[in-house]
């Protein structure tokens, strides 16, 4: 098969939320949101208060799979947080592919 190259555009975000009287509350969520021609086709969540930081979910879009989307936030996401760990509640998916990066040297 013959695939160009993807040019993914990457997006950090972190939320926070306000109190009852408007205060901001960092509730420690943050992504890494790959998206195509402007459409996201995958996010990785992670929240950087816990400890260690921890992934709470990651998704690509099933169009997009098997092309490294998902490894390739990872990386973006470990840059930002050395420290990150994955969820100790993967899914069936979650768990092969956090396989897969351990078979590829240690992440």
């Amino acid at each position: 098969m013959n695939r160009k190259p993807i040019d993914t555009a990457v997006s950090l975000v972190v939320s926070y939320r306000r109190d009852p009287e408007g205060n901001r509350v960092d509730e420690g969520d943050a992504w890494v949101i790959a998206s195509v021609d402007g459409m996201s086709i995958g996010g990785l969540r992670w929240n950087y208060l816990m400890e260690p930081p921890t992934v709470l979910d990651v998704t690509v879009d099933p169009a997009w799979r098997g092309r490294g989307i998902a490894t390739a936030m990872w990386d973006i996401a470990r840059q930002r947080e050395s420290a990150l760990a994955h969820s100790d509640s993967l899914t069936a998916d979650g768990a092969a592919w956090v396989g897969s990066l351990s078979e590829g040297g240690a992440r």
